[in-house]
């Protein structure tokens, strides 16, 4: 029988939980505990801010992230009463030079994961403060390459056969050799 009511989605309260749960601690790292907060914003190059409340502790946090002019400003707020722990995903190709947490200079603490970079900042206090981060291009691998262009048809129909031009260039510190002990192979994969 067809009505005239409104309804939504039957999953849509639990797709909404996840999303926001991808958003709130994957994209932007925030965690209240007990034990105190974290803080590990994956921004990289975009800038971003989220405020965040827990209603049933009672608990805030607001945080925002820009990017520009070799610097990574990162400002937070909670009413948390103990400390927590805050690390910031670099943005790709830069490594961290300086590190001040409210104008007063520290330790630059790297930690990879895979090929992400983050600032380890440590324990940081509740309440207001300031982040920021200088950032300097980084070395590029030893085997590194920037992909300079390629007239690969957007489209291949079935049993047909193409030649295409890819132009790279060498961005490493190691020479391609074609040859010997470690030869360099370029070879392709296709996305649907």
């Amino acid at each position: 029988a067809v009505t005239n009511r409104l309804q939504g989605s039957s999953r849509y309260a639990g797709a909404g939980g996840t999303v926001g749960e991808a958003v709130v601690r994957g994209l932007f790292g925030v965690e209240m505990i007990r034990e105190g907060f974290s803080l590990s914003p994956r921004l990289g190059y975009q800038n971003g801010h989220i405020q965040v409340s827990q209603p049933a502790s009672g608990y805030s946090l607001w945080m925002r992230q820009r990017v520009a002019n070799g610097t990574l400003w990162l400002q937070y707020s909670t009413n948390h009463q103990k400390p927590g722990a805050l690390s910031v995903l670099l943005p790709s190709g830069t490594d961290a030079e300086t590190l001040r947490l409210d104008g007063i200079p520290q330790p630059v603490q790297m930690r990879s994961v895979g090929q992400d970079r983050y600032v380890d900042v440590g324990r940081v206090p509740s309440g207001a403060h300031d982040v920021t981060i200088g950032l300097k291009q980084a070395a590029a691998p030893p085997l590194s390459a920037a992909w300079e262009g390629h007239d690969v048809p957007y489209v291949l129909p079935a049993g047909r056969r193409v030649d295409a031009l890819i132009e790279a260039r060498n961005v490493g510190s190691g020479v391609w050799e074609k040859a010997g002990a470690r030869p360099v192979r370029a070879s392709y994969q296709w996305f649907d």
